[in-house]
């Protein structure tokens, strides 16, 4: 298991600790008051494992935020990029929640946005964004003589049927029709006016 090995921290009061702890766990530390509870856990911990990140990024990005000082500590291994939050009092409101009073709220945001992984819930298949080269090669990976459709939101009004047939729409109409994919969900989208434009309907369509 790999844990984080403490050795010789006198930060504040702290008298040489030698510690380890696992990684992976939820690790708590009590003690009375003014034992060094947060001094090992921001100070020490906390800061050494910011200090070590910001080391690794650009001479520039280090310049902009300024020389970080390493706590008193002879050695310390098995550090990981930390997120650190410290109690403090901040303006709550009716909608407040333990992520935003804590300020982590931003925190799991990213983190789930940079390593979330969303699936849908009918078909079970993951969603993520493509590139370009990731959609040519799903369509060149399909069977020869299969016919493919990609569709493009267009709003009414932007573009025409003869300028998008310029920029290389093989079809385009302004007929609304039923979707291909078959009813969606929740209420039904407002039926066009008869006066207003009429929504285009543009579309790549033709055998890999």
């Amino acid at each position: 298991m790999r844990k984080i090995v403490l050795k010789g921290a006198r930060e504040h009061n702290l008298k040489g600790v030698d510690l380890e702890l696992p990684q992976g766990r939820f690790i708590c530390f009590v003690g009375v008051s003014g034992s060094g509870k947060s001094t090992l856990a921001f100070d020490v911990i906390g800061a050494e494992a910011e200090r070590r990140f910001l080391e690794s990024l650009s001479p520039f990005a280090r310049q902009l935020l300024g020389p970080l000082r390493r706590p008193q500590v002879e050695a310390m291994e098995g550090l990981q990029p930390p997120i650190t939050v410290r109690r403090g009092r901040a303006a709550e409101g009716p909608r407040s929640t333990v992520g935003t009073v804590t300020e982590i709220y931003d925190h799991l945001r990213l983190i789930f946005a940079r390593a979330g992984r969303v699936f849908c819930p009918r078909c079970g298949r993951e969603i993520k964004a493509w590139g370009r080269e990731e959609m040519v090669e799903e369509v060149m990976a399909r069977p020869s003589g299969q016919r493919v459709m990609v569709l493009v939101p267009v709003r009414p009004g932007d573009y025409t049927p003869s300028r998008l047939l310029r920029e290389g729409f093989t079809r385009a109409s302004r007929a609304p029709g039923p979707s291909p994919f078959g009813p969606r969900d929740g209420p039904s989208p407002p039926r066009p006016s008869p006066r207003g434009p009429k929504p285009l309907s543009p579309c790549h369509s033709g055998d890999r």
